[in-house]
């Protein structure tokens, strides 16, 4: 395994900040307009990135358990934190008080957008497991375990959104696989890239398929017509899951 140099990790402190730009992007922009969906589209890099980035430093050393106990409850209270701020607004907004079963839930689940912290939790549950992996396996099973996450995790999750595979959709269901491994797929790739030292060849072709991806994003949001954005506001605005990979990639590397 080729250590990265210091300046690699001092990187990624830039990689974060990027990354963390244009989260706010997509929540200031969202869809209304295709100038906005383009935006909003080409900036999903960013969630993809944060979850490689954490890949690439916990999978790096022996988990500690009682570390990952901490981080865990800390990113919970994080959450706990923000919903009571959030609940408290709205209740000092004029929302009606629904009751304190209503309440827990709300602090339980919502705003939808901070989704990642149980996301980001539950891959701190596996990392022991994926620790083990990320020590043991040779070069050609981690690209095996790689490219089956990612063909079931995006490139099938991204032919179901069109709805142009119907047949395929009832098979992968049943399988109940693509929602199991797009993010696993991205905290094993930051293990990978911490590990393993890239081609020059193999850079090229990550940038090209980043550009390719941006591309194919950009085409498939000014082909969607600004009337029906908000009905393919979950099919042709936001297949962008395969091309973040490969753009999340293009930066990390």
């Amino acid at each position: 395994m080729a250590e990265k140099p210091r300046s690699f990790d001092s990187d990624i402190d830039l990689m974060r900040l990027l990354a963390a730009y244009f989260v706010v992007v997509i929540h200031a922009t969202g869809a209304v307009t295709p100038s906005s969906a383009l935006l909003t589209s080409l900036a999903r890099f960013s969630v993809p990135l944060f979850v490689i980035i954490s890949g690439y430093f916990m999978l790096r050393r022996p988990p500690e358990g009682r570390a990952l106990a901490n981080r865990i409850l800390r990113l919970l209270a994080l959450m706990l934190l923000w919903s009571a701020i959030y609940y408290l607004y709205f209740r000092l907004c004029g929302q009606p008080y629904a009751g304190l079963r209503a309440a827990a839930v709300y602090l339980l689940t919502q705003p939808v957008h901070l989704w990642y912290l149980y996301a980001a939790a539950a891959l701190y549950l596996f990392t022991p497991v994926f620790f083990v992996f990320a020590e043991n396996a040779g070069r050609r099973l981690w690209h095996y375990c790689l490219a089956l996450c990612f063909f079931f995790g995006s490139m099938v999750t991204m032919l179901l959104r069109t709805g142009w595979l119907p047949t395929l959709a009832l098979i992968i269901d049943k399988m109940k696989l693509p929602y199991l491994l797009g993010f696993p797929f991205l905290y094993l790739l930051g293990g990978y890239v911490y590990r393993f030292s890239l081609s020059p060849r193999s850079r090229r072709m990550i940038y090209l398929l980043g550009a390719l991806g941006a591309a194919a994003t950009a085409a498939a949001v000014c082909c969607t017509r600004a009337a029906c954005l908000a009905r393919y506001s979950r099919s042709w605005v936001k297949i962008w899951y395969s091309s973040a990979v490969s753009r999340s990639l293009a930066v990390s590397t």
